[in-house]
């Protein structure tokens, strides 16, 4: 038979096979780095998370109140230090505990980029007098964690202050059962660099830190979870994050 006969594949079949080539194998290569990044965050906490447990450990046996206040200030600083650095954006992260008295949220630790150790001055409110501070009461409250991948984005219902220094933040309430005790917040100076594993390395690390308050408390509740505020009803929209 003549070579002319047989069929012969069209210029526009193969630039299609050759395009879906190259997507599977840019997708090959994106999951690839997904999971040796994911592989190196599991080993970064893990390390992390070794000097956390063992102050757990050391306070679930001690009976000192000197010595339970002195390792519940070395579990706040272990907590916020894993919070920065577990991320490979940590050289623009920080990480806060607002901690609940009475009404009012205030930093009780911080840990930030080398040189920035000054810690936040916000302090939040329950009431219709600081929307912000409310919400996030409300957040503690409902035992939430929230991210909030980019503050400008238009899906952002809570408005932030112009001169932050940041665009992406996380929100988690510290809890222990139904105690509330506050708020471990992350934020990143670039919008978008914090992500859904954040959160829920966040989410572990307050968890964490409310098992250390609730031992040195006794499990007793905090003023702040027990004033008793009715909250009107409202629909929940991304957490306010607070710049220093």
């Amino acid at each position: 038979r003549d070579l002319h006969s047989f069929p012969t594949r069209r210029s526009s079949d193969l630039g299609r096979e050759r395009a879906l080539e190259s997507k599977l194998q840019a997708e090959q290569e994106i999951a690839k780095i997904q999971v040796e990044a994911e592989a190196r965050l599991i080993c970064a906490l893990r390390a992390r998370l070794s000097p956390i447990l063992y102050l757990l450990g050391t306070m679930a046996v001690q009976r000192s109140n000197a010595e339970q206040g002195e390792l519940l200030g070395r579990l706040k600083q272990a907590v916020l230090a894993a919070a920065v650095g577990h991320s490979d954006s940590a050289s623009s992260c920080r990480s806060i505990f607002f901690q609940a008295s009475g009404d009012k949220m205030r930093c009780a630790g911080y840990a930030g980029p080398e040189g920035h150790t000054e810690p936040a001055r916000t302090v939040f409110a329950r009431g219709s007098d600081d929307p912000l501070g409310a919400y996030m009461f409300r957040v503690l409250d409902e035992g939430r964690a929230v991210l909030v991948p980019d503050v400008d984005g238009p899906d952002v219902s809570v408005r932030f202050p112009p001169d932050r220094s940041y665009q992406a933040a996380i929100a988690a309430a510290v809890v222990a059962g139904d105690t509330g005790y506050g708020i471990l917040t992350l934020d990143a100076a670039e919008a978008n660099t914090l992500g859904k594993t954040d959160l829920e390395v966040i989410k572990t690390l307050a968890s964490l830190l409310g098992t250390g308050l609730a031992l040195v408390s006794g499990g007793s509740r905090p003023k702040a979870s027990a004033a008793g505020i009715e909250w009107p009803s409202v629909t929940p929209g991304p957490a306010f994050h607070p710049d220093s």
